[in-house]
């Protein structure tokens, strides 16, 4: 699980650079699963509060969370607290 973590978390470092000077903001979805590219459609539209029922994975995602909204980046790349929401 930490090398999904480190692919989510530099995907959101990427984005950050390449969006801030666009001033362009994005989603960021990644999903852990056999089915791939059918089950991540329905995992983007989950809604932000809504946990992972499966206890390994949830601490995955909200490690995520935590990390990617200590890392500065902010709303569109400008700076800030809130990076992702859920």
């Amino acid at each position: 699980m930490d090398g999904c973590r480190k692919v989510i978390l530099d995907a959101v470092c990427r984005r950050r650079a390449e969006g801030a000077h666009r001033g362009s903001s994005a989603f960021v979805s990644a999903v852990i699963a056999p089915t791939g590219y059918a089950f991540s459609k329905t995992q983007f539209l989950r809604l932000l509060d809504d946990r992972n029922p499966v206890p390994e994975l949830d601490r995955l995602e909200q490690d995520i969370l935590n990390t990617a909204n200590q890392l500065g980046i902010g709303p569109m790349g400008f700076g800030g607290r809130t990076t992702l929401l859920g």
